[in-house]
């Protein structure tokens, strides 16, 4: 939503608060819940973004479980660019188990051949106030996110050929 404020950017935000791709994420479930709402609105971007509710997941588990929604969103969706953002955090250095699923999610997107933008290494959150408890941005923390993201997501709506950024 952050995103799409100032710039002429249509978004439907389908996010659930603790989504992950293969984890029981209590109330939330997981991303693959959510392709009929993605769907509706016939996006000609779709985005995921995320990757921590996964913690603690077998890593085969977690990259099936990407192929699998990747795959799934690539057929019923083929003239739909797929962006697919890594999780981020918020304390340097960062924990070996988030680095694993940020290698996981990465493996998925190449084998599917889906745009993947790693995150895990970015130290966009790691100043005071911009985290509430260890898993979700403050509103700075959200407008952090959303003043690095844009020009990414904007560069990947409007070059397509740029299919793996660092």
């Amino acid at each position: 939503t952050l995103i799409a404020a100032g710039s002429p950017l249509s978004i439907s935000v389908v996010a659930v608060p603790d989504a992950s791709y293969a984890g029981d994420a209590g109330q939330s479930g997981r991303f693959a819940e959510q392709i009929d709402k993605a769907l509706a609105s016939k996006p000609s971007v779709i985005v995921v973004f995320g990757g921590l509710g996964d913690v603690g997941e077998p890593d085969g588990q977690i990259t099936q479980s990407a192929i699998d929604l990747y795959a799934e969103l690539i057929r019923r969706a083929p003239t739909t660019k797929l962006v697919v953002i890594g999780p981020i955090w918020h304390t340097q250095p960062v924990p070996d188990d988030f680095i694993a699923i940020d290698v996981d999610l990465e493996k998925a997107a190449r084998i599917t051949h889906t745009t993947y933008i790693s995150l895990i290494q970015k130290d966009w959150l790691v100043a005071d106030g911009l985290m509430q408890g260890d898993t979700a941005p403050t509103d700075e923390g959200q407008a952090v996110l959303a003043r690095q993201l844009n020009p990414i997501l904007q560069q990947q709506i409007h070059d397509p050929s740029k299919s793996v950024l660092p």
